[in-house]
């Protein structure tokens, strides 16, 4: 089956150089403003990926619960189904092998 899910994040920065007066400050503030987002990107493609993961585990929950409920009874019930007929062909066999031995028995008494 396989889902995908993000794995990790790509971040692209626009130039900086539209500030009009850069200083140490505004450099601090910058990198510190893109660590945020970062964060804050990280945070959400791990977000995403646990909500997709927890969707496949509810519809492979409900896989399991269609087999244990469905599927498995009904094929429990078909293989009784196939044994007892199984089993009433091996004593009919059984019973002709007897009847045949029998019958070659009485034929050598009367040879």
């Amino acid at each position: 089956m396989g889902r995908r899910y993000p794995a990790d994040i790509r971040l692209s920065h626009p130039d900086d150089t539209g500030l009009l007066h850069p200083d140490a400050a505004s450099d601090r503030a910058a990198a510190s403003f893109r660590a945020a987002v970062a964060a804050g990107a990280r945070a959400a493609a791990a977000d995403e990926a646990l909500r997709r993961i927890d969707a496949e585990i509810a519809v492979t929950r409900r896989r399991l619960r269609a087999l244990e409920k469905r599927w498995l009874p009904r094929l429990d019930e078909a293989l009784r189904s196939l044994e007892l007929v199984l089993e009433q062909a091996e004593q009919e066999d059984s019973m002709r092998l007897r009847q045949a031995a029998a019958r070659g028995v009485e034929e050598r008494r009367r040879s």
